[in-house]
């Protein structure tokens, strides 16, 4: 146990200058700090907590930045609340039941998901894309209690309460405060689906389970505090999701597009002079099919969700400059390695070194531990 608190007592004086740099150890006033401290006792580890924390530290700074303009995290968490009040007396949303969220990459899928987290609620964030028998089978097997889906979107087959008129809600709610959950809702992502049905994998985060990966990654990731950041991927995705998390953190304005398109991209970074771009490597190969830009504050791309190919590593950063960062992981396991830049020139295939708090063996015949230089299975459990 001593060796433990020594280790991470070590880890955290190393970490320390990056995380000063990026802004994460930025002096707090003491009402804010109280305020932080209140949002984690009141809705633990979720993103509640993020956004109201993000509140209290940066209520005038830009939160999300979409098509219909712009909030700051102090709209953005008095809208979720007053949302969080409206499903609580519409619909009874609260701990033991299971919300599903099914929005695009807009204003609507930050409100939705840090309401139903306020309420205690599990949370089932839906991949847009999901139609038809498909569909009806995970609202079905996940015990969907209530749907909320993005009105733009094809109609869903689904007999529970459902809405999509935030705003109605939110008009509801009005400044009621909903009731104070005594343990936090559960996130669950769905797989991909590669063999069959998508299924959801829960989690309930956990201070334990979050801060030394998340930390690491920070540590290694010059991801700035205030810096605007564009998540191209859905949110709904692991890799959205976590930098989603990762910008509340930080107090970063996200930029958020419904749909991708590669030339939107280019002007959105240019535009809002964004320091970190969030993307899967098809996207960054479409990027590349576009002329270059110019892009002088653009210094993190970050890339996950699929494979990326040596060649395309090596292309993007000749384009736009030794920015790119490989994130390697899953839905099921979490975060398991990140790769530098100064590690895709040296080996462009690589996916890099695990993160503290995840652990990665190579398993041989009978699942026996493989020694160094063999090969063999990749285990994994994430960060």
């Amino acid at each position: 146990m001593l060796g433990r608190l020594a280790d991470l007592g070590g880890f955290g004086l190393e970490a320390a200058p990056a995380l000063i740099r990026n802004g994460l150890l930025s002096p707090v006033h003491p009402s804010a700090l109280a305020r932080v401290v209140e949002a984690y006792r009141h809705f633990h580890v979720s993103p509640a907590t993020g956004l109201a924390a993000a509140a209290a530290r940066w209520p005038d700074r830009p939160a999300v930045v979409d098509e219909e303009g712009s909030l700051t995290f102090a709209e953005l968490d008095a809208r979720a609340a007053a949302l969080a009040a409206g499903l609580h007396r519409r619909f009874g949303t609260g701990p033991g039941r299971t919300v599903a969220v099914m929005w695009p990459n807009h204003r609507g899928f930050a409100e939705a998901v840090a309401a139903v987290s306020r309420l205690g609620a599990d949370l089932l964030l839906l991949n847009t894309g999901l139609a038809g028998p498909r569909l009806r089978d995970v609202l079905r097997r996940e015990g969907v209690h209530t749907l909320i889906a993005d009105p733009g979107l094809p109609g869903v087959g689904f007999d529970g309460p459902r809405t999509g008129d935030l705003d109605a809600l939110i008009e509801e709610g009005g400044a009621g405060e909903a009731p104070i959950p005594r343990r936090p809702g559960r996130l669950v992502l769905l797989t991909s689906g590669t063999t069959g049905v998508p299924k959801g994998a829960p989690r309930r985060l956990s201070p334990a389970a979050v801060i030394e990966p998340f930390i690491s990654m920070l540590a290694t990731v010059p991801v700035r505090g205030g810096e605007p950041m564009l998540i191209a991927p859905p949110l709904f995705h692991g890799l959205g999701l976590l930098w989603y998390a990762a910008a509340l953190v930080l107090g970063c304005p996200v930029v958020l597009m419904r749909r991708f398109d590669p030339e939107s991209v280019l002007d959105a970074l240019d535009r809002h002079r964004a320091g970190t771009l969030v993307a899967v490597p098809v996207m960054l190969k479409r990027l590349l099919a576009c002329t270059p830009r110019r892009l002088p504050h653009l210094r993190v791309v970050l890339s996950g969700g699929s494979a990326l190919r040596p060649d395309l590593a090596t292309a993007f950063m000749d384009a736009y400059g030794d920015v790119l960062y490989n994130l390697y992981g899953s839905t099921e396991a979490g975060w398991a390695a990140l790769a530098t830049p100064a590690d895709l020139r040296t080996a462009p295939g690589t996916v890099g070194r695990p993160p503290r708090g995840a652990t990665v063996r190579i398993a041989g015949p009978g699942g026996r531990e493989q020694p160094a230089g063999q090969v063999g299975r990749v285990l994994v459990g994430g960060g």
